[in-house]
């Protein structure tokens, strides 16, 4: 798939526009990019929009991971799991590597769709500092607004947000479900607890509020690089063992007996534990589908690890990945009986 600006001239109005994007990531020596189109666009069937995102992959040797966990949760039924597709990129001619080219999460029709007027799109954000409109709760989480940012509304949904807390830390009672969607926050805990996310309620997650329900939802899925065992340290190493347990909202949810009948159920019987078992599978045909690319990659981008991982090859990088996933999986085939 080919999409050409219609000018190349970043100073003609209308012309598409590329920017750099992220925190930590932007200073790393691989820069990930986020473009806005001349209109709305249906790039590679993602439905049409404006903003794009490429997605530079930098803690991730293998470049897979992202993939693989955002097809995860489009598998297990996750809302509005942001489309994602290996490309590789060249700016001016020059060729600078193999990038993730991602939907953005934000309010809109093929995006997160739902009433931009009513509705409310949040963000568990910690650079939530750097932001105008940030919603806290009593107990110290911080909710960038993505959509109707104003006094009146961050006042609106800040009421909510106390309510929803205060009724997720009555783990003696069923209140939860009353401001909770279940399925979406039983299937967000077990991608957060699979892939040990370093960010597990604490940034990069991203919950929508349905006014006319009185509901916080779970998700879109979103940043998901820094997983299996390639960044921190401790238990995010750990290929055995819960990591949901203790992350604040969805840890205190684990302590009510309802939701963790929930949770052995949806692994049980919902179809859980065959998506599961079928990732190494799908690793090795990503891992296929983006070999040339991939050494493409490393040819003009330094790889970076942040953990001792005994890799020495991109091939070891995705081995890495398919053994910490088995050994996952095989864990919680004994645990959940």
């Amino acid at each position: 798939t080919e999409y050409r600006s219609k000018e190349n001239d970043y100073s003609t109005s209308g012309t598409m526009k590329m920017r750099g994007r992220g925190n930590w990531t932007w200073n790393q020596q691989k820069k990930p990019y986020q473009l806005t189109l001349e209109k709305k666009t249906d790039l590679l069937g993602m439905g049409k929009a404006k903003n794009y995102l490429l997605l530079a992959n930098v803690m991730d040797a293998s470049l897979l991971r992202d993939q693989v966990l955002y097809d995860l949760a489009d598998d297990m039924g996750l809302a509005y799991t942001p489309d994602i597709e290996p490309v590789d990129v060249f700016i001016d001619g020059e060729y600078k590597g193999s990038y993730s080219l991602s939907e953005k999460v934000e309010v809109g029709e093929s995006r997160v769709n739902i009433d931009e007027d009513k509705d409310f799109l949040l963000e568990l954000d910690h650079y939530y500092m750097n932001e105008q409109w940030v919603a806290e709760t009593p107990r110290g989480y911080h909710f960038t607004m993505h959509n109707n940012e104003s006094y009146e509304k961050l006042g609106e949904i800040e009421r909510a947000m106390k309510n929803i807390e205060k009724a997720v830390w009555k783990s003696d009672t069923d209140n939860w479900r009353d401001v909770l969607d279940e399925d979406s926050w039983v299937k967000y805990w077990w991608l957060q607890d699979l892939s040990r996310n370093n960010d597990t309620f604490i940034g990069s997650n991203y919950f929508y509020y349905i006014t006319d329900e009185e509901k916080l939802y779970a998700g879109p899925v979103w940043d998901m690089d820094n997983t299996f065992g390639i960044w921190g340290g401790g238990e995010n190493l750990m290929k055995k063992g819960w990591h949901s347990d203790d992350r604040g909202w969805l840890g205190k949810l684990y302590s009510n007996t309802s939701f963790k009948a929930s949770l052995e159920e949806y692994y049980k019987n919902g179809g859980l534990r065959e998506l599961f078992d079928a990732l190494p599978d799908k690793v090795d045909s990503y891992a296929e589908y983006i070999r040339e690319s991939a050494e493409m990659n490393y040819i003009v981008n330094k790889k970076q690890y942040f953990v001792d991982c005994g890799c020495e090859s991109w091939d070891d990088d995705v081995e890495y990945l398919k053994d910490f996933i088995r050994e996952r999986t095989d864990w919680y085939t004994k645990r959940i009986k």
